[in-house]
């Protein structure tokens, strides 16, 4: 099948791409900031099947109707234009060979002008953000909005958050989100796994301790872990910038994502050991840290059916 030939001017759905500065040689935009950082969001790369079945099947598909008419075929200028309808054509049309390269360019383009004008009332339907490397922006947005108004946090945010933290301490797909998992892999390197049970400390409120998000002296977003009444050892906090929180929410879901993980893994295993610090102050404090002469408990973390992580003592002579 010959390729698809656009009219003399470009394809106007472009102009999408433009403020992305994909109408510029890769290595003067890589020069320029904001198209640099406009990049990292990866705006029109990422998408979801839901987005893809509406911008490929939609002009035929029954169930995507309605959305395609609103989203597609009402904006002729940007959106229905003749090029993309006859490069979609193809693509569905097209035996194997077809040269589907014209379809896949165009293709990105709606989800980057989709991403920019997606009604607010489908926007949670179609995932917007899920259009972009930052999956759980939406709810960072949201959760960032409910601190600054003194309001309950939004539902499954903290335990996403301990869950995502637990998976890094522990280096295992733990399930736990009602206590966060304080584990060692026997010293302070930072092991990617540490089977070493240090503290179990609960998230709710209880004996002094709790792990909550909270806002941040910068007006940020922080998680805070408390561990003791009083002030005797003060709060220890980690600001959850959109990246962190973006990495903990891909690990809470059983994910590593590589393209942002060494620096985050890095930065949430000093965390770690800051927690292992004042834990073994407390301990200090408490007179709990007195050895009992000719052996030592270690305790180990088990894995139940469920996933949850569970202690195993272990007696060990001196």
């Amino acid at each position: 099948m010959p390729a698809i030939q656009s009219s003399g001017r470009a394809d106007l759905a472009s102009v999408y791409r433009n403020i992305f500065g994909e109408n510029l040689k890769a290595s003067r935009a890589e020069k320029t900031e904001l198209f640099k950082k406009l990049k990292l969001f990866g705006i029109g790369g990422e998408t979801s099947n839901r987005v893809d079945n509406l911008l490929v099947y939609g002009a035929d598909d029954p169930a995507y109707a309605a959305d395609y008419a609103r989203l597609v075929l009402s904006d002729p200028t940007y959106g229905a234009t003749p090029y993309y309808s006859q490069t979609q054509r193809a693509y569905l049309e097209g035996g194997e060979g077809t040269d589907r390269t014209q379809f896949l360019g165009a293709l990105k383009s709606q989800r980057q002008r989709l991403f920019f004008t997606m009604p607010e009332d489908l926007a949670a339907d179609y995932a917007l953000w899920d259009l972009t490397v930052f999956r759980y922006a939406g709810l960072y947005l949201e959760v960032a909005e409910k601190l600054r108004a003194r309001q309950p946090l939004p539902r499954g945010a903290l335990a996403m958050v301990v869950r995502g933290l637990n998976r890094v301490f522990t280096g295992m797909l733990v399930q736990n989100q009602d206590e966060l998992v304080l584990a060692t892999s026997g010293s302070y390197s930072q092991s990617k796994r540490s089977p070493l049970l240090d503290e179990l400390i609960s998230v709710p409120r209880q004996a002094g301790e709790e792990v909550n998000i909270v806002l941040g002296h910068d007006g940020g977003v922080d998680v805070a872990v408390k561990l003791t009444r009083g002030d005797a050892i003060a709060p220890v906090t980690l600001a959850l910038s959109p990246t962190r929180f973006e990495f903990l929410g891909r690990v809470a879901e059983g994910a590593l994502p590589s393209s942002f993980s060494l620096e985050c893994h890095e930065d949430l295993l000093a965390f770690k050991a800051r927690l292992l610090r004042e834990t073994e102050n407390r301990r200090r404090l408490d007179g709990d840290d007195q050895a009992t002469e000719g052996h030592i408990m270690l305790r180990f973390i088990e894995l139940s059916s469920d996933g949850r992580a569970t202690p195993r003592r272990v007696m060990v002579r001196t």
